[in-house]
């Protein structure tokens, strides 16, 4: 017979075993990955204002 839907019990000492369950803090792990997406297009959008990775149109016009 299980638990009834409302008692969840994800870790400590259940039928004489003890489980670990590791914390996770989910706020953290999206900031994070927001902080990661940002840096990231940082560095990208200053590599192509230095030198942009379309060729140079830039010449001379001779008559």
């Amino acid at each position: 017979m299980s638990a009834p839907a409302e008692v969840q019990f994800d870790g400590g000492i259940r039928d004489g075993q003890a489980k670990w369950e590791p914390a996770v803090n989910a706020n953290r792990v999206a900031l994070l990955a927001v902080c990661t997406g940002l840096i990231a297009a940082t560095l990208g959008t200053l590599a192509v204002l230095r030198r942009p990775p379309w060729p140079d149109l830039t010449g001379r016009w001779e008559r």
